[in-house]
């Protein structure tokens, strides 16, 4: 793998290295800039590896552009995805690259072709598969995820001269829509939870509500990355999943609870136990906690606490640019339609206070009275509550209002 040295030369410059296309590793002396001259190694590794790649597959298929077998190229897929083939450049993120190679390998049983050019008009088969995993119930989201390592298997062939067309071309796009809705839990829902569960999953869960950060990224967390001087945490573009380097802000009483707890540690020892499958415990807080699970507005899982970060953020008055950048999504879009929620009650709260502003409910009385004659007034709990806030309940009992306030 490239890299360089720690410290500069004398001249002010870093050495660093890479591995050619024969595995040999060689050095060279770049800028002086450290950053820069991590990229022309890194860079100068990816050069080499396509054409380490292209060299491989061209022994067994008759030059480079030939038909390599497609097990084959799968395996020289997955190795450049392994080193470059993630956002901007970085690798592919290990999740990622494990369901990448168990959904190729999936096709690879089923798709009935020897070579990457046995894949030509291999379009109505590629749908009968997809239609069979929908028919078995998989999610849509699944399915989608299916056909998409298909795709990106079949443009990284067409970039690599290995097929001249796209056998894909007119396969349809898939219905993301998951099969049920993620619900964000209430503050007080939280606020049972965090009373409820154990105590050493508290943190965990509550760095999760103020952050938004996902399990993997929880997971990635070391005491370096805490960094309590400007009062938060360091995201590393290694292992966030937009593969980009943050900052993420932190309420007071939680950096001290995490400075606490990383004292006497080394800086690269993790800052957090995060299990493998964080939803088991999620579900079993939940039932201590007496807070459901199901509920009409969708089901709540560990994932959702990201989502409640987000809505909450949304329902203090965090304007959309705020939101997103918390989020650190790529677009407003993404934020608002897919993990801010609207809560009913919200929603009531929002046209009382309509109603309230231009006194709607006080107006359509007098004209409704003025129309039937009416000599007293219907009103409901929340209208004498309206009347008295403004004055206008007596001592001895309720007067109605004859004119518009």
């Amino acid at each position: 793998m490239a890299g360089l040295r720690k410290k500069a030369l004398p001249s002010g410059r870093y050495q660093a290295w890479f591995t050619d296309s024969r595995g040999r590793r060689k050095f060279f002396v770049g800028t002086a800039n450290r950053a820069e001259t991590k990229r022309m190694a890194e860079q100068a590794e990816r050069e080499h590896l396509e054409l380490r790649l292209r060299r491989h597959l061209s022994a067994t298929s008759g030059g480079v552009g030939g038909n390599p077998p497609l097990g084959q190229a799968i395996a020289a897929y997955c190795r450049w995805g392994a080193l470059h083939g993630g956002r901007r450049d970085r690798p592919w993120a290990p999740t990622h690259a494990r369901k990448r190679r168990e959904h190729l390998a999936w096709w690879a049983k089923r798709l009935g072709a020897a070579t990457v050019q046995d894949m030509a008009g291999s379009l109505p088969v590629v749908e009968r598969h997809l239609e069979a995993l929908q028919d078995a119930g998989r999610a849509p989201g699944t399915v989608a995820n299916y056909a998409e390592a298909l795709r990106a298997f079949v443009k990284w062939c067409i970039k690599h001269g290995y097929l001249s067309g796209d056998p894909l071309e007119d396969l349809g796009g898939f219905d993301r829509s998951p099969l049920r809705e993620r619900r964000a839990l209430t503050a007080e829902e939280i606020g049972r939870l965090l009373t409820g569960c154990r105590p050493e999953r508290r943190v965990l869960y509550e760095l999760a509500v103020v952050t938004g950060l996902r399990a993997n990224e929880l997971r990635s967390l070391t005491v370096g990355d805490l960094d309590v001087a400007r009062g938060g945490l360091t995201l590393r573009a290694a292992w966030t999943k937009a593969r980009r380097d943050g900052f993420q802000p932190l309420p007071g009483s939680v950096l001290k609870q995490l400075a606490e707890g990383a004292a006497g540690k080394g800086a690269a020892a993790r800052l957090l136990c995060v299990p493998t499958h964080c939803d088991r415990w999620f579900r079993a807080d939940l039932e201590a906690a007496n807070v459901a699970r199901e509920t009409p507005a969708g089901r709540a899982d560990f994932a959702g606490l990201r989502t409640a970060y987000i809505t909450l953020g949304a329902e203090v008055g965090a304007s959309v640019k705020d939101l997103q950048t918390l989020a650190r999504h790529s677009t407003p879009t993404l934020t608002m339609n897919v993990y801010a929620k609207s809560r009913p009650e919200h929603l009531v709260r929002i046209v009382e206070a309509i109603s309230e502003r231009i006194g709607a409910g006080e107006r359509a009385y007098n004209v409704h009275a003025k129309a039937i004659g009416a000599e007293g007034p219907v009103l409901t709990p929340a209208h004498l509550a309206l009347y008295d806030k403004r004055g206008l309940v007596a001592a001895e009992g309720f007067e109605p209002p004859t004119r518009g306030l």
